[in-house]
């Protein structure tokens, strides 16, 4: 688990890898490049031809074509939340390997409500297809 945690990069551009970029690079042919757009003419997440994409500040692509930002709308505030909670797990995961923590720790109930007086809770039902 600590591995997972550890292998975060820290987030400070969108990575340079598309799936599209990727079938590109292992076509053979302008043939097969044609096919390719054919097949495929939706657009992409693709921070080379894109220039849009760039601004997304934590980019996680759909594994499917076409290839989303799935995080489209994580802003800075966001990021930085995500980020202090990707941080205290690591902190405690490390804690757990020197012994100085308990799995307890890790599983503790949030203080979500003490740190936030103000948010907005959305439920959404759907009856049917």
């Amino acid at each position: 688990l600590m591995q997972i945690f550890l292998s975060f990069p820290p987030i400070n551009s969108p990575p340079l890898t598309s799936i599209i970029s990727l079938i590109r690079t292992h076509a053979t042919s302008i043939h097969t490049l044609k096919i390719i757009k054919k097949v495929m003419p939706l657009p992409v997440w693709n921070p080379k031809s894109n220039p849009r994409d760039w601004t997304h500040l934590m980019p996680i692509l759909t594994p499917a074509y076409p290839s989303m930002n799935s995080s489209y709308n994580v802003g800075q505030p966001q990021l930085r939340r995500i980020m202090d909670e990707l941080n205290e797990a690591c902190r405690i995961l490390q804690g757990i390997s020197r012994g100085e923590c308990t799995w307890a720790n890790l599983f503790q109930g949030s203080d979500f409500f003490k740190q936030h007086r103000h948010y907005l809770q959305v439920c959404v039902l759907a009856c049917g297809k």
